[in-house]
């Protein structure tokens, strides 16, 4: 797994939680909706005397607060629904009977507070509990309210009382079990980050020391070649001394290179186009002609000209380039003719690009490892050990996968598959 920003995924667990809250606001909105409703059919069928205006007032809150929710007005929606709530509530409980239990509707505003703000918002949360505490002892001991006062018989408050606990029961019974799924879901979602950023910090260590010694260590060369050079004075030799310098330089404009697609891949977002992978790998070919052994390298293509994908051009060329090239170094010199298949089989569903080369071959002991951080499989290898692994973690980004079988002394083949 790459290391990833701690921050980048600190912001993940906050949108994340983020969209919880918001569901549990449309859910929220549903209930009362639903409750204005049941609201109505009784009034119609026990003739509970109850305002029409409060009915209304209770389905308008909720129709309210859904629409704010949905036009991402997240902050407007919370307050407006938790405000509305309890004033709807408070009218009813001041102009009525305590025993029909209305009262209890104002632990549920409490309750739903303390569901629609986080920790961070807990200032607000307490406000809205506060607000709904002053509000049931202004309705239990005040002498005034808005509505006309009701009264009920035995049977109407005996219904009344009953319809109210059963109600006031299911909907805070209901967001308490949405409060406790949300913080379990935040746990879970903690723990995942955790574990990810436990892992990315031992890959940062490995990345540290691994790029510190492979940018050292062609420095290095270089100093002591400037040296030899400078003491050398036969031009043939310093002559010699250059062209090795120069290979260490391109090593580490390879390595720097590789970090750069890394950090393009682990950073950007992924934009996707309709690509042309004929147009691509023609571009990627034309990149490496000067690569040492390109010239060697007999490479065709099958099912490519029409192929047209879409994916994020900047992380496919990436694949591309690295698939190509490690074909290139890794060729087998001692055959008569250093060769790189490429076919695609393009589905429904996915698509899936074959490279296939007659290279020197990957020994089986180090199938489970190549795909590993800087490990490099050929005691000669010229590669950093980066390219695979790129190409893996790339590759994970655009929702595909790599496979790859080899054999030595006959060559490998990988074969990428992306979604269609």
């Amino acid at each position: 797994m790459a290391f990833q920003n701690p921050e980048s995924s600190f912001r993940k667990v906050i949108a994340t939680d983020k969209s919880r809250r918001e569901h549990i606001v449309v859910r929220l909105t549903i209930v009362m909706v639903v409750m204005s409703i049941v609201y109505a059919i009784l009034n119609k069928v026990y003739d509970f005397n109850a305002p029409w205006i409060i009915l209304a007032g209770l389905a308008l809150s909720g129709f309210g607060t859904y629409i704010l929710s949905r036009l991402k007005m997240q902050q407007a929606s919370r307050v407006f629904g938790l405000l509305t709530f309890n004033g709807i509530i408070y009218c009813v409980a001041s102009s009525e009977h305590q025993l029909t239990n209305i009262n209890l509707y104002f632990a549920t505003a409490g309750t739903a507070a303390l569901g629609l703000f986080d920790y961070t918002e807990s200032k607000k949360a307490f406000a809205f509990i506060g607000l709904s505490f002053l509000l049931f002892l202004a309705a239990k001991y005040l002498n005034y309210s808005p509505l006309p006062e009701r009264t009920f018989t035995a049977k109407q408050l005996l219904y009344i009382s009953s319809v109210n606990l059963v109600v006031f029961i299911y909907v805070s019974s209901y967001l308490i079990v949405l409060l406790l799924r949300s913080n379990h879901y935040n746990k879970k979602s903690l723990k995942e980050q955790n574990v990810a950023l436990t892992k990315s910090n031992k890959e940062l260590d490995r990345f540290t020391y691994s790029s510190s010694h492979d940018l050292r260590a062609p420095l290095s060369s270089l100093l002591g070649l400037i040296n030899l050079s400078e003491k050398e004075k036969q031009e043939s030799t310093r002559n010699e001394y250059l062209k090795m310098m120069r290979k260490q330089i391109e090593s580490m404009d390879r390595f720097i290179r590789e970090i750069m697609d890394y950090s393009k891949n682990i950073n950007q977002e992924v934009h996707l186009t309709e690509i042309g992978v004929s147009d691509q790998i023609k571009d990627i070919l034309a990149e490496l002609r000067y690569m040492q052994g390109a010239k060697e390298m007999d490479i065709q293509c099958e099912g490519i000209g029409p192929l047209i994908i879409r994916s994020d051009v900047t992380r496919l060329r990436i694949i591309f380039s690295n698939l190509i090239s490690n074909a290139i170094k890794y060729r087998d010199a001692s055959k008569p003719k250093c060769t790189l298949f490429i076919s695609a089989s393009p589905s429904a569903y996915s698509t899936q690009i074959d490279f296939i080369d007659n290279g020197i071959g990957i020994h089986p002991t180090h199938h489970s490892k190549i795909l590993d951080m800087f490990y490099r499989a050929h005691e000669t290898s010229i590669g950093s050990g980066l390219g695979l692994y790129i190409t893996q973690e790339t590759l994970a980004t655009l929702g595909g996968a790599l496979q790859f079988t080899s054999e030595v002394g006959k060559g490998s083949t990988f074969s990428i598959t992306l979604p269609a």
